[in-house]
Order: structure tokens, then C-alpha cells, then sequence
């Protein structure tokens, strides 16, 4: 299965059988008998030893494949010459690393208006525009709210299509409502910022999610049809939101933060992944979690704090630059999240170059006392790790 994925048409809905069957004699160029090739395509389209890999658009054919795969006289091209233009889709479980969100709790459709000053007179690309450029380093604010939780997938609704993504951060109520009568704000993982193809309401419910219409309240989607948005979003061209890492520092640095002590905040938070294809990125990295580090350290080499480079234009403070200590690409390795200020250290831009770039026996001296100050927190965060293997990922 895992040649198929490469296929450019993989989120095409629908497949034809021979189609399926060329494309893999294709990749496996011709090296099996014919006769071993057509078993073998005949039994990935049965139910036999409990296989399902692909979706019959006429289900009964499973049933037929399956007799075809388990009888000594079966007419082993038949896949191809009597079903061959039966139509099939691969299962979607399958596929599931290729998916750009994880599955979370919710799905929900946040309805945009054109009233709202940040969109009047604004066409649908430029609203994507807005949302490519701006939200990934501004907030979405709101004037109702919704009752939502933390890495819920959000689909923005504009002009009766579904124009973009997000997964949710976390939602900030103001004390008081502002001047244009908005009473808090939505942040969004700025890697989970996603456009693609605008999709009606015939398109949603063709893909067999149950929706009747589009409409001003915000509406939930069963998490039961999360496959099935999935595949819709990548046919649709999903595109992610990718910054430069000036941008993203700077970006960052404007974040404005409640003040609130970081180590009051070492609890362990669930992880949330995406696929971000565009940067190979897995894992949602929150820019506020690390302005919370940064203002946790005062804007100092946390390895040394007489380290001084210079003075940044945002913060009119020492520069200084986030570095996760235990390495987010051993995500996979941990149950719970690594993106937590325990395991964010700030380092001067010299520091932080020689972690990544210099030999592990003359960097191990950082790393070991970044990892003194941090294991106790980290622990609180459900994160454990021995300095051993820890130096082990950066070698």
C-alpha cells in the first residue's frame, strides 16, 4: 500500500480497478508471473484474511473477490477483464500519516462575516490572502465566542464555502468588550494554518458528510466524518501556511502575553500533530507558549546570562532565540507534548548555533547544563528522559 501513496492522484475520489492494477504493475515493473500478479490482485480486493484495503463502490463485489481468491478454479484475471471498470477507492485508514490534522474532539464551522471590518469589501482570495499571511502571527477575534477546547479543527466559512483551516490554541476572553464590540479572540497554531480550493456545500455532502446547509450559526461536524474531511481538504489542494524563521521570530516577539508565571503552567498538554507537507513539519509548535519562555527568561542566554548580542528592533530587548531542548522530531517517542516552556530554552544566537551545529563532545557541556535546570519541570509535563539518551539525539 505504501507505493500507492505516492501516487499524485491518491485523493482522487474514486479509482477504477484496472487503474489500481496498472499503477502497481508499474511499480513492481513487471518482476512477478502474470499469473501470481493476477492472485494477488485478486485476493487485495477481497475480504479474505480479513483485508480492506479498498472500498468497492458496489460492495458485493468484495464478497465475489473473496470466493474468486479462496477457489482453485477461479479465473485469476477476471480483476481485470470482467471488474476492471468497477469503480474503488483506497481505504482512507491506510493513509492516515498522509492526513493533515489528527483526529481530534471537534470539528466546527466558524461562519465569517463580511460586516466583520477585518473582511468588509474583501473577495475570497483576498480573505485567503489575510489568512496566509496575517493570522498566523495576529489573533481571529470574536464577538460570540464558541465553546470549544484546545486542538479542535476549525473550518472557516466564507461567502457559502469553506475556505480555510486551523486547529485551535486557545481562546481569550476580554474583560471588558473593545471599541468594535469584539469580546475575545481565537489563537490558532500558526502551523496549522491552512488554504485550499473553496468548497460548496453540494461538494461537502457529496464526499459523504451529513451537512443540510451552510449558515450564519456555527455548526458541529461529527468527528465520526473526520476521514472523510481529510480526504476532501487534500483533493481540494490543502495548502499550509509557511514562514520564514525571521518572520517567525519576529512574529513571535509581538506576541502579547497575560502576565503569568510559565512554571505555574507544568502540567502535561496533550499532543496535536498535523502534516504540514509543505515543511515536513508533524507537530504544532505554539509561537505564544515560546514568547512565554522568553519572557520567563528574562531575554538572557539561559546557558549564559552575560551572553549579549545585540538589541531587537520588536522587543527593544537582548535577542535571544527558542531552542527545544529535547528535540521535536522525537515527538513520536514521548505521550505527551514537548512544545511546553519546560523544555524551551532561550540561548543567544551563538549558543543556539553551536547546539545544533557543533560536535556533541564540545556542545555536550551546553546540553547537560540546560538539562540539570530543566528535568525537574519536565517531569511535571509528563516529560522523562535520561541525560544519556537525550545527548543521543543530537549526535
Amino acid at each position: 500500500m505504501s507505493s500507492i501513496k505516492e501516487d499524485n492522484r491518491l485523493w482522487k475520489n474514486e479509482y477504477l480497478v484496472s487503474e489500481i492494477g496498472e499503477k502497481l504493475y508499474d511499480l513492481t515493473r513487471g518482476s512477478y508471473k502474470t499469473a501470481s500478479f493476477n492472485y494477488a490482485m485478486t485476493s487485495l480486493f477481497s475480504r479474505q484474511k480479513s483485508r480492506d484495503y479498498f472500498i468497492l463502490k458496489n460492495k458485493n463485489l468484495h464478497s465475489e473477490f473473496t470466493r474468486l481468491a479462496i477457489d482453485a478454479n477461479r479465473n485469476n484475471s477476471s480483476w481485470k477483464t470482467v471488474y476492471g471498470t468497477e469503480k474503488v477507492r483506497i481505504n482512507p485508514y491506510y493513509l492516515i500519516n498522509l492526513f493533515p490534522y489528527s483526529k481530534g474532539d471537534s470539528i466546527r464551522i466558524l461562519p465569517m462575516s463580511n460586516k466583520d471590518l477585518t473582511f468588509r469589501d474583501k473577495t475570497t482570495a483576498e480573505v485567503q490572502i489575510w489568512f496566509q499571511h496575517t493570522l498566523p502571527s495576529e489573533l481571529y477575534q470574536f464577538k460570540t465566542g464558541m465553546n470549544i477546547e484546545r486542538g479542535s479543527l476549525v473550518l472557516f466559512q466564507w461567502n457559502s464555502h469553506l475556505i480555510a483551516s486551523a486547529v485551535l490554541e486557545e481562546v481569550i476572553k476580554y474583560s471588558s468588550p473593545t471599541q468594535n464590540g469584539y469580546t475575545g479572540s481565537y489563537r490558532f497554531f500558526p502551523s496549522s494554518i491552512a488554504t485550499f480550493i473553496p468548497i460548496n456545500l453540494q461538494e461537502v455532502q457529496q464526499s459523504g458528510i451529513h451537512l443540510n446547509k451552510f449558515s450564519n450559526a456555527k455548526r458541529i461536524i461529527n468527528t465520526l466524518y473526520f476521514y472523510n474531511m481529510m480526504c476532501l481538504l487534500l483533493s481540494k489542494e490543502i495548502t499550509f501556511t509557511s514562514l520564514s524563521k525571521l518572520e517567525d521570530q519576529e512574529a513571535m516577539e509581538r506576541i502579547e502575553l497575560p502576565h503569568r508565571d510559565p512554571e505555574d503552567e507544568d502540567i502535561p498538554v496533550q499532543r496535536i500533530r498535523i502534516n504540514n507537507m509543505k515543511s515536513n513539519q508533524k507537530w504544532v509548535r505554539s509561537k505564544s507558549i515560546v514568547k512565554k519562555a522568553l519572557t520567563a527568561s528574562d531575554y538572557t542566554c539561559e546557558y549564559d546570562a552575560l551572553h549579549q548580542n545585540f538589541i531587537s528592533k520588536v522587543t527593544n530587548k537582548n535577542y535571544v532565540e527558542a531552542h527545544h531542548l529535547i528535540p521535536m522530531e522525537f515527538q513520536d517517542e514521548f505521550e505527551y507534548s514537548l512544545d511546553v516552556t519546560a523544555n524551551i530554552v532561550m540561548l543567544c544566537s551563538v549558543c543556539h548555533k553551536r547546539i545544533h551545529h557543533e560536535s556533541i563532545t564540545q556542545s555536550k557541556e551546553i546540553i547537560k547544563k540546560l538539562y540539570d535546570q530543566r528535568i525537574g519541570r519536565m517531569k511535571q509535563c509528563g516529560i522523562s528522559i535520561p541525560l544519556k539518551k537525550l545527548l543521543l539525539y543530537y549526535r
